[in-house]
């Protein structure tokens, strides 16, 4: 369809279709500018909220409250909680909810607790105190650790020249035990800081 013929058939949809109330018929170009010969006929929602109920700005206006019926009990507000700009406007923290149980999410960690409590340990010490660490059990096992990942480095290393992998299994497979070899021992230099 040519532009003209689309124009004229958008102004004669907007006159005579019972829809023309709500939407509107405008020539559209499919082709975006390429083809003269792409015009379609596009339809649209009328500008203005009386001819188009269905919008968004209709959508989110409240309803009136519906008006008590005879014999309706009052109930009670849940929250009493003041709205959330007041909290901003007062920059205080807002008042938690009695009874409210807290959320797994809000409580530390194993690990938050731990750090906590070395942090504190920390702090409290005096300057001319020795830093606070683990028995010589924990540094003992640290160290055991390190020595395994040494180890378990120098047979993935050995074997990896001895066989000298050609294929990318094989490759992938001794660059997987390396990698698990340095964890082995950043986790004995972790333990034997504990």
């Amino acid at each position: 369809m040519q532009r003209e013929e689309a124009e004229a058939e958008a102004e004669r949809r907007n006159r005579d279709d019972p829809k023309a109330a709500r939407f509107e018929f405008y020539a559209l170009d499919e082709s975006a500018g390429l083809a003269d010969d792409a015009w379609d006929v596009g339809i649209r929602l009328r500008p203005g909220g009386s001819t188009a109920p269905a919008t968004y700005a209709a959508a989110r206006r409240r309803p009136d409250p519906p008006p008590p019926y005879e014999g309706a009990v009052a109930v009670p507000e849940l929250y009493s909680e003041p709205p959330v700009e007041s909290w901003l406007a007062d920059e205080a923290v807002p008042p938690a909810r009695a009874g409210r149980p807290r959320s797994v999410a809000l409580q530390p960690s194993l690990l938050g607790r731990w750090l906590r409590r070395r942090r504190d340990a920390r702090e409290s010490a005096e300057p001319g105190d020795e830093p606070v660490r683990g028995g010589l059990l924990i540094r003992g096992l640290g160290a055991a650790v390190v020595v395994m990942g040494m180890l378990w480095m120098g047979v993935v290393v050995a074997l990896a020249v001895l066989l000298r992998p050609d294929d990318v299994t094989g490759v992938v497979l001794y660059l997987g035990a390396a990698v698990l070899g340095l964890l082995a021992i950043l986790l004995g230099v972790a333990i034997r800081r504990s």
